[in-house]
């Protein structure tokens, strides 16, 4: 199995960390403290007078099976530029690795930690890992900190999902300062509405915004595609503006602010990127090289057209319009999923 713990403390401990595992039949527990998982049941051996073989009972295995049939332990985020809080509550583990080399190494450190729930991780390379869920939580400057919970794969009770009443913009040159901002909430329907020769482009930030720069925008509806309607779906700051002629530099343009329920972070893996190549659609709007994970979420959030990210080591962060369901390996980098 890939995800074999390495070296542990003792042969309990690899025991017990196979009965945790999902999967896990059978070990092989070496002298020099290496813990080897197999998804097999060992009826197959060799002789080694330094190792110790070790199937997993019946009633055991039908425990993992359950468990594993139930959930899947997956990260959640739980912020950026903040330390879960010992002092308020959360409780650290004095198995803590301390510095490690990345995110990932911290993340698979506690993921091989049966009694770990959480784990906060410095820019330093500093490893916390906490027993506890880390609902408690204090600022600290490049950090974050994360909750391995289980995902359950039971179905959910079906919601209806509420709109509001449609907006509609009168869509024309020489708009008043109040007309170029607007505020809608989540899942509006906002209707384009013109007479004559115009059309809709979306622009990638308020910098093209401001400069009507339409080198990176994306072309909405034609001239002949009126009306047009666009669908509110993420919260953020979404801009539009016409590109006939000079259209636009006559204020023929629109800053819409969309107002929802918080979207909140869901890790998708570490050591893997979203796979473009596969599907996944990069944004060209993406920043390129930011100060840390954190910068590369706020930038996310602030792209209505964001669903999720993938950031480097080296500090580069990149965008895409998918939810990262089609991944590839990648070293030092971690990608994650923006959810309402």
């Amino acid at each position: 199995m890939q995800k074999s713990p390495g070296k542990v403390s003792s042969l309990k401990r690899c025991k017990t960390l196979c009965e945790d595992a999902a999967g896990c039949r059978s070990i092989t527990y070496f002298k020099s403290k290496w813990c080897s998982y197999f998804s097999t049941p060992c009826t197959n051996t060799k002789k080694d007078n330094n190792a110790v073989a070790w199937r997993v009972s019946a009633g055991a295995a039908a425990k993992t099976t359950a468990k594993s049939a139930g959930a899947r332990r997956t990260w959640a985020n739980v912020g950026s530029n903040i330390q879960c809080n010992a002092g308020a509550g959360e409780v650290y583990r004095s198995q803590s690795p301390g510095k490690v080399s990345d995110l990932a190494a911290c993340q698979k450190s506690c993921e091989n930690d049966a009694g770990c729930k959480s784990i906060t991780f410095f820019n330093s390379g500093w490893c916390s890992h906490f027993s506890t869920g880390c609902t408690k939580t204090k600022s600290a400057s490049k950090a974050i900190s994360m909750r391995l919970s289980g995902a359950q794969l039971t179905t959910a009770a079906s919601t209806t999902s509420t709109s509001a009443a449609p907006k509609t913009i009168n869509w024309k040159i020489g708009k008043a300062a109040a007309e170029m901002k607007q505020t809608v909430p989540l899942n509006t329907e906002v209707v384009f509405k013109w007479s004559g020769y115009h059309n809709v482009y979306e622009l990638p930030d308020k910098k093209a915004f401001d400069a009507c720069d339409f080198s990176k925008a994306t072309k909405l509806a034609s001239h002949d595609q009126g009306p047009y309607t666009y669908k509110a779906s993420s919260a953020g700051i979404v801009y539009f503006a016409c590109e006939v002629g000079g259209h636009c530099s006559f204020r023929q343009k629109l800053a819409l602010t969309v107002t929802g329920a918080r979207r909140t972070w869901a890790n998708v893996g570490s050591n893997i990127q979203c796979n473009a190549g596969a599907g996944e659609v990069y944004r060209s709007q993406s920043p390129g090289k930011v100060s840390d994970l954190a910068t590369c979420q706020k930038s996310c959030e602030n792209d209505a057209g964001c669903k999720s990210i993938t950031f480097f080591n080296s500090g580069w962060c990149s965008h895409f319009s998918t939810g990262c369901t089609e991944t590839k390996s990648a070293s030092k980098a971690i990608s994650m999923r923006l959810s309402s």
